[in-house]
Parts: structure tokens; sequence; C-alpha cells
């Protein structure tokens, strides 16, 4: 099983800090996150280019304007 907690967690004392078992259950690319944390450049640059591709990812151009103090969750194409 997978998954991503904050350091101070203890299922004890400190259950208000972040648990979250969603980490394995596909909602994440993986491959991406091991190739940041492994500051692995070249695998990085590949998965960008490759989601890119498809119309999403950091590096497509976000046409949406708005006030610097609107929150975001999505950028409309």
């Amino acid at each position: 099983m997978v998954f991503s907690r904050c350091e101070h967690y203890s299922k004890h004392t400190n259950k208000d800090h972040l648990l979250d078992y969603s980490i394995g259950d596909g909602s994440y690319d993986l491959d991406y996150i091991d190739a940041v944390f492994n500051e692995d450049a070249e695998e990085i640059d590949r998965i960008e280019n490759a989601a890119n591709a498809l119309g999403f990812g950091p590096l497509t151009e976000c046409t949406t304007v708005s006030n610097f103090s609107t929150q975001k969750l999505y950028c409309r194409m």
C-alpha cells in the first residue's frame, strides 16, 4: 500500500495531520513524482512533454485571465 502523510501524523496523538491513502489508487502519476524526488530532469521533461501533447500539464498555456485574488481550481482552455 502506498500512502503519504505529514511527518507529525500519529494515530495516537496527532490524527488531525494529513494521512492520504489515495496516492496508490491511480489518482497520481507515481512515475512523475518519483522523477521529481530523484531530480531526473530527462524523465520529468519526457512526462511533461507527453502531457502537453495531450493538452494538459505544467507546460500547457493557460488562457484564463482573472483577478489575482481569485482562486481557480482548473484552467479553462
